[in-house]
């Protein structure tokens, strides 16, 4: 064996885990790395930042059900080991390219250490050895030896689908509530949460056919699309992520609908700001706008009266 990869074949066989009495050492960095090889499996990860996304998410927890049995008293949180990963000698947290100290006193959510942290970096040396597939299968083997007792878990791309797919219907769901309008103190922890959160913005360009709802523009090139996932409330400020609370819109209309220089009536015509200039070509006052494909996910009547009330200029 390569003797690059027989280092890390060893630091992978003695992985710095939390231990406790009545529940053993914990799983969750094991698990981590099993999706991290899956997800470069798939091509998903292609550069050396590994960044927090609901694919990650949707691996390591479909790599949990495979492999943690249900009665282990553990719980899949993912924060814990891309946190503390760094403790073992070949992973680095990195904000704006430097490495990144996430030193909170409280155990941070996976959006509160999104923003603290851009991800994890490798050590070049095993980033470069995981360009390779074999090279990966070495390691995914020592993984599933040293703490699942060999088991293969039966973890495909289709599971990992079937989770975000979950994730985007629970999403949805949310609109058959009653619509919340008051603004959350503080946001969830669980890892689903963080899933739906990063999943708004394209479950509302799927209810509007991927097009902006007033110029109904939807240009794309290949991953990159014009159209994004607006919030009519503020996500900083209500945590909310009902589809009732969104709307397609193209960059040019995004930027003036969180700037105030538009609204929306509760028939779901365009309200222009008095103070817009050279609006011409922009945007047209009372005009209707393009509803989504779910009449159920109509956007919500008292959110648009807020942004009238507290963002229109």
């Amino acid at each position: 064996m390569h003797e690059a990869l027989a280092t890390y074949v060893e630091l992978f066989s003695r992985l710095h885990r939390n231990s406790n009495k009545a529940k053993g050492a914990a799983p969750h960095k094991p698990v981590l790395l099993l999706a991290i090889l899956h997800e470069l499996d798939s091509g998903r990860i292609r550069s050396n930042l590994v960044a927090l996304t609901p694919e990650l998410v949707a691996a390591f927890q479909t790599h949990w059900q495979a492999l943690v049995p249900p009665d282990s008293g553990w719980q899949p949180k993912l924060t814990y080991p891309f946190r503390y990963l760094q403790r073992d000698g070949f992973w680095t947290l990195v904000k704006n390219g430097q490495p990144a100290i996430v030193a909170t006193r409280y155990e941070p959510t996976l959006s509160q250490l999104a923003a603290l942290c851009d991800g994890g970096r490798f050590a070049e040396e095993l980033w470069a050895l995981l360009q390779d597939a074999p090279t990966r299968e070495i390691l995914r083997q020592q993984l599933l030896g040293t703490y699942f007792a060999g088991t293969l878990p039966t973890v495909s791309e289709e599971a990992n689908v079937s989770y975000l797919t979950a994730q985007a219907e629970a999403l949805k769901q949310q609109a058959t509530a009653r619509f919340k309008l008051h603004p959350t103190v503080r946001e969830q922890a669980s890892d689903g949460y963080f899933v739906r959160s990063r999943l708004f913005p394209k479950v509302v360009k799927e209810l509007y056919g991927f097009s902006c709802c007033v110029c109904q523009a939807a240009a794309r090139l290949g991953s990159s699309s014009l159209i994004d996932g607006a919030h009519i409330l503020p996500f900083a400020e209500f945590h909310n992520d009902d589809p009732r609370n969104g709307l397609a819109l193209c960059k040019n209309h995004h930027w003036g609908f969180d700037t105030g220089a538009w609204s929306l009536t509760d028939s779901y015509e365009i309200l222009t700001s008095p103070r817009l200039l050279n609006d011409l070509v922009y945007i047209e006052p009372g005009k209707p706008i393009a509803l989504p494909k779910d009449p159920t996910c109509l956007p919500d009547p008292k959110a648009l009266a807020w942004h009238r009330e507290n963002i229109l200029r």
